[in-house]
């Protein structure tokens, strides 16, 4: 029974170990499309002119002031290094899988069906899944990966 939850747990290692090498092999460290747009924000906060309404600025539909705050604090220590950002992006991709994860067994266990361990692969191949690559590509999409958190 061990071996076989190992063997879960394995595969779901799959699509997130093979999305961090391609992440890592083939960094972006160059804006694109929308994230040309915090330039005018980070310029503010080196500047000292940042302020809350800064923060709480509508940006497309929505107000973003925490992945703001998260966006910063990383350029700030980085210089601005998107790879990071991609990190971030991928701890918090992580981070929805780890509730998924449990939110799943839990649902399991509560209908009296808790050997379906079989759907950690498949929320794993969904959460890591390349088809977003875009997401993956983006620094700026902590945006999206912490709304889905």
């Amino acid at each position: 029974m061990l071996k076989r939850q190992f063997l879960y747990l394995g595969l779901a290692m799959v699509p997130f170990a093979y999305l961090v090498f391609l992440v890592a092999k083939y960094p972006i460290d160059v804006p694109l499309a929308d994230e040309w747009e915090f330039i005018p924000f980070l310029e503010k906060s080196y500047q000292g002119t940042l302020s809350w309404q800064d923060f709480a600025a509508q940006g497309g539909e929505h107000r973003s002031v925490f992945p703001r705050l998260i966006a910063l604090a990383l350029a700030r220590l980085s210089g601005w290094s998107i790879p990071l950002e991609q990190a971030a992006c991928i701890v918090l991709a992580m981070g929805t899988f780890v509730i998924l994860i449990y939110q799943t067994k839990k649902s399991l266990i509560s209908a009296g069906d808790s050997r379906r361990n079989w759907l950690i692969p498949i929320v794993s191949l969904m959460v890591f899944s390349l088809n977003q690559w875009e997401n993956w590509s983006w620094g700026n999409e902590i945006f999206m990966f912490l709304t889905a958190l």
